[in-house]
């Protein structure tokens, strides 16, 4: 195919556009590990593509070959066509278009875990918290206000396969998603760099979800008042703040091993005091 056949233009749409994503129910996974995750969770390849690099690397070459084996179409581009139209600068030699699928909202409302990202707008730190989120074994990831496009292929990229295995639901507003978590009977905590009590002396609730905030801005005000409890993460000076990724990692391992634990004694941290500075 060359780039101007129809189904590379509409690749290219798909790579680059969050609202034709949406259009079509459909976006783009690159390389040979994602789609590999993605048929191991289950979701419907439409068709993948390949480039002749393709047949310089094993892992893209036994991807596709798994592919074909699972029943979906492999399709090779010509020289250069899929490093015109995908997102990486450097290319893979094997993409392909998922359909989406909708997540059980129960499936993720009823675990023990839930993460709230609220307006969080870098991809990379969407994919670390999904990865996070998937290793410390909470159950879902909850988005709400102008979030980043999980299904965008940066953010795919950076969860290495993590947002193609745990489940995300996504709300225009804070306000929906609060709403929905209140249904579901799931405690807020609040995440600052300037208020709430040190992480480790929380009470951590069985059914909680840890919310998140904007990179630069932190939590809203209508996040905040939605939130039970606000936990810091002490930090040596002068730091002042931690990439939203690092924070979910410590706040999602210290409620998950909290959960797992029979003491009710609270353990607080051994961390230095926090200096001021927001909690992204």
């Amino acid at each position: 195919m060359s780039p101007r056949h129809g189904e590379v233009q509409r690749l290219r749409r798909l790579f680059s556009s969050r609202r034709f994503r949406r259009e079509e129910k459909s976006f783009v996974i690159e390389g040979p590990e994602l789609v590999v995750a993605a048929l191991d969770a289950g979701w419907v390849i439409e068709r993948a593509f390949t480039s002749p690099e393709i047949h310089h690397s094993e892992a893209s070459q036994r991807a596709a070959q798994r592919v074909i084996a699972e029943g979906f179409e492999v399709t090779e581009l010509g020289a250069g066509v899929l490093e015109r139209v995908a997102d990486a600068t450097t290319p893979q030699p094997i993409a392909a278009v998922v359909t989406m699928k909708e997540p059980a909202a129960s499936s993720i409302l009823d675990g023990g875990v839930v993460v709230v990202l609220d307006n969080v707008r870098d991809p990379g730190n969407l994919g670390a918290v999904a990865r996070v989120a998937e290793a410390s074994g909470c159950s879902g990831l909850v988005l709400s206000g102008n979030v980043t496009d999980p299904l965008g292929p940066k953010a795919l990229r950076a969860s290495t396969g993590s947002l193609l295995r745990i489940g995300v639901l996504e709300y225009s507003t804070f306000a929906e998603a609060g709403q929905a978590l209140a249904d579901a009977e799931i405690s807020l905590i609040g995440t600052s760099s300037h208020a709430g009590i040190d992480f480790g002396s929380l009470a951590w609730p069985q059914r909680r979800g840890i919310v998140l905030g904007n990179e630069a801005q932190g939590l809203s005000e209508e996040a905040i008042a939605a939130c039970e409890s606000l936990v810091s993460i002490p930090l040596a000076a002068p730091v002042e703040s931690l990439n939203v990724a690092v924070a979910a990692g410590i706040l999602c391992f210290a409620a998950q091993r909290r959960l797992r634990s029979s003491s009710d004694q609270s353990v607080g941290s051994t961390m230095h005091s926090v200096s001021g500075g927001d909690q992204a």
